[in-house]
């Protein structure tokens, strides 16, 4: 049994071009153009939060608390 709590995970759909995410409340959305990072927050993104993929196609997200 883990000794920590999971992060919950980010759902997705997409409609059209947009990437729609949703997630938690308490939760910060970040992201970052490499999967390594560096991750950033965006402090404007709410769930759920829509992401154009025609302007960024190559775009990583997590959540922080």
């Amino acid at each position: 049994v883990p000794d920590t709590a999971l992060a919950p995970g980010v759902a997705y759909s997409r409609q059209g071009n947009n990437l729609i995410l949703t997630w938690p409340e308490g939760w910060s959305l970040q992201t970052a153009t490499n999967v390594a990072g560096p991750y950033f927050d965006i402090p404007e993104a709410f769930s759920p939060y829509t992401h154009d993929t025609t302007l960024e196609p190559q775009r990583f997200f997590r959540l922080r608390q």
